[in-house]
């Protein structure tokens, strides 16, 4: 459990901060971004769809940039931040064409030409490569830029090893005399106590990011094995390609060593839960969360605060959910960060700050369907039934697929006898989750609504693929009454 003083003092805090910003909305400049910068808010957007990992809306938020972009730099930013996203999301193709329009705006732009030069190496393409990483290099001295360009020349002598002519063998000492070149001028440019191993741990940071794990490992190849940061990237290296037993064994090798400092102890139990956590290792993430918030409570991103909330709300530790979603917000006031503490109000049975902070999800986020979806749940407790089914249909319409919370909409519906939208709920539900237990929700439904027929098939379906007998027992008992 996250330390309880502090968990106190942030929601006293952010309650203080919320009734004040509730009661009179004061103007910021995420606020004025929000109602007057389209550029920045749909940045911000994409960058919440990606947290999310909902690809296609993220696709969609950097297209809308694109499109209703007017300056220059403002074009050239995004064209390069969708590749970059592009990257991440592993659409190579979709990056590679976001690096071109990039690179005809500005042909000189330093990030354009390294990430396209290190996407065209990722695909062994070395001649395009050496032409765009070496035209980075001459733009701007940096280490990235050299230790890219000593990259491609490792490339190359891997690829001139395999071969024994002797024009390959001088081609061989040739790429070594210019790789050396090339981490030297890194080294020079980092300035004194840059060693060639820091040059590629510099250089495998990068590559990580950008997902482009086969040269990443090229580059942490060349790096100290014993070096805590070496040991974190390949631990995020394996996460990001699914290797999760790997990463959690790299990072319990690291803790236990008894070789970190308490920052990187912090860290790496930081990292470990946000494996853990993708691992559907729940409780195990919990407690790697824990062990690291107790070292330092404010030393996790917004984004494992994030996951940490979620894990909270899924094993039903509502106020650590709440403490972990408002600790999220201070760092990345965002949709996310406020829809996970409206959640979380709305579960503790605070519907007031629950309506509060959903409303400014809303002002964050106003196309996330699940923030409509609790917003109809939260209206349904209230009585108001009409804001309720407007938010319903808002949900709706922007695509709500959560079968979970489908289904409880479909079962709160149902208890303030709106059985028609009950029905529709539960419908709706089926097609992104066969449960037979929703089957048996939408059946008690039909049979309030006295579409017995209807219901009749229902309970059928669950006396057939009822999940255990208690379930299988309960639709025959309903069958039973229903009129023949």
């Amino acid at each position: 459990m996250i330390v309880n003083e502090l968990y106190s003092y942030l929601l006293d805090q952010l309650h203080v901060a919320m009734d004040h910003a509730f009661g009179k909305p004061a103007v910021d400049v995420s606020s004025a971004a929000l109602d007057g910068d389209d550029d920045a808010r749909w940045k911000r957007l994409a960058v919440e769809a990606e947290v999310m990992e909902d690809f296609p809306f993220a696709v969609r938020c950097y297209q809308e940039r694109l499109a209703q972009a007017s300056e220059d730099h403002k074009i050239l930013d995004a064209w390069i931040e969708y590749a970059e996203f592009a990257l991440r999301a592993r659409d190579i193709l979709r990056a590679e064409q976001a690096y071109r329009e990039a690179l005809s705006i500005d042909p000189g732009h330093f990030s354009a030409l390294l990430g396209y030069g290190l996407l065209l190496l990722s695909r062994t393409r070395l001649k395009e490569a050496e032409v765009f990483l070496q035209t980075a290099a001459d733009v701007e001295s940096s280490v990235e830029g050299w230790a890219a360009v000593a990259l491609l020349f490792d490339v190359l002598q891997l690829s001139a090893s395999d071969k024994e002519a002797e024009a390959e063998q001088e081609a061989l000492r040739a790429y070594v005399r210019e790789g050396k070149k090339c981490v030297a001028e890194a080294i020079r440019t980092a300035g004194p106590g840059c060693k060639s191993e820091d040059v590629y741990v510099t250089l495998g940071k990068l590559l990580v990011s950008l997902r482009l794990e086969d040269l990443a490992n090229l580059a942490l190849a060349k790096a100290d094995p014993s070096s805590f940061e070496v040991d974190m990237l390949y631990a995020q290296l394996f996460m990001h390609t699914e290797q999760y037993e790997e990463a959690i064994r790299t990072l319990s090798a690291r803790i236990s060593s008894g070789t970190c400092n308490g920052v990187q102890d912090c860290e790496a139990k930081l990292l470990l839960g946000d494996v853990q956590a993708k691992a559907g290792k729940i409780l195990e993430a919990e407690s790697s969360f824990d062990a690291a918030l107790r070292i330092d409570p404010k030393a996790a991103t917004s984004a494992s605060l994030l996951r940490l909330g979620n894990l909270y709300i899924g094993l039903g530790k509502y106020k650590d959910a709440l403490s972990a979603f408002l600790m999220a917000a201070q760092q990345w006031p965002c949709g996310l960060t406020w829809l996970g503490a409206g959640i979380a109000y709305y579960r503790l049975d605070d519907m007031s700050r629950a309506e509060q902070a959903l409303n400014e999800a809303n002002v964050h986020n106003n196309l996330n369907p699940k923030t409509w979806g609790y917003l109809s749940l939260m209206c349904l407790r209230q009585r108001r039934e009409d804001d309720a089914e407007m938010s319903y249909n808002q949900a709706v319409k922007l695509g709500l697929a959560d079968s979970g919370l489908i289904a409880e909409l479909g079962t709160a519906y149902f208890r303030a006898g709106r059985f028609p939208i009950s029905e529709a709920s539960f419908r709706r539900a089926l097609e992104f989750n066969d449960d037979p237990s929703i089957h048996m929700h939408l059946a008690r439904t039909l049979a309030a609504m006295k579409n017995h027929t209807e219901a009749r098939i229902e309970y059928e379906h669950v006396l057939t693929n009822g999940i255990n007998e208690f379930q299988r027992a309960k639709a025959a008992e309903q069958l039973e009454l229903l009129p023949q």
